[in-house]
C-alpha cells in the first residue's frame, strides 16, 4: 500500500484504503464486446490494506461511529466495531470515491459522510450481530 500511495498520491505512507477509477485522466472505459450491455458499469478498483483493518479495527472505533452517527444517540455495540465492520466501512469509503466522492473539502467532505453514514446504517442497527 504504501508503494501504490506513493505512486498515484505522492504520498510515501501506507494508507488503509485506495479508490482507482476506471476512467481517470482521458483514459476511456472499453466498451463492452457484444450486444449485451453489463447492468453495472465498471466502476474501477478498490484496494484494500488489511493490517490497516486489523489495526484501526480496535483504534478507530470510537471514531468511526461518531462519523457514521452524526451526533444521533449512538447504540452500545454488542458484537463490537471488529475488522468485518472496519473493512465494510473502508470498502463503502472506496466505492463512494469511485463514484465520485471527495473530502478535501469541508462540504464534499460532509455530503460524503451522509452517504457513509447512509450506506453503512443496516450494519450498525443494534444489536450488532455477526
Amino acid at each position: 500500500m504504501r508503494e501504490l500511495n506513493q505512486r498515484w498520491r505522492g504520498e510515501g505512507r501506507p494508507t488503509d484504503v485506495l479508490a482507482f477509477p476506471a476512467a481517470q485522466d482521458g483514459v476511456a472505459v472499453p466498451e463492452p464486446t457484444g450486444s449485451a450491455q453489463p447492468a453495472h458499469p465498471f466502476l474501477g478498483d478498490i484496494a484494500l490494506n488489511l493490517v490497516a483493518v486489523e489495526r484501526q479495527a480496535a483504534e478507530e472505533m470510537p471514531q468511526r461511529l461518531a462519523r457514521l452517527w452524526l451526533g444521533r444517540e449512538q447504540p452500545q455495540p454488542g458484537g463490537g466495531w471488529g475488522p468485518l465492520e472496519e473493512a465494510t466501512f473502508l470498502l463503502v469509503h472506496g466505492v463512494l470515491h469511485l463514484l465520485g466522492h471527495d473530502h478535501g473539502e469541508p462540504a464534499a467532505e460532509a455530503a460524503m459522510v451522509a452517504e457513509e453514514a447512509r450506506l453503512m446504517a443496516p450494519f450498525l442497527r443494534p444489536p450488532w450481530r455477526r
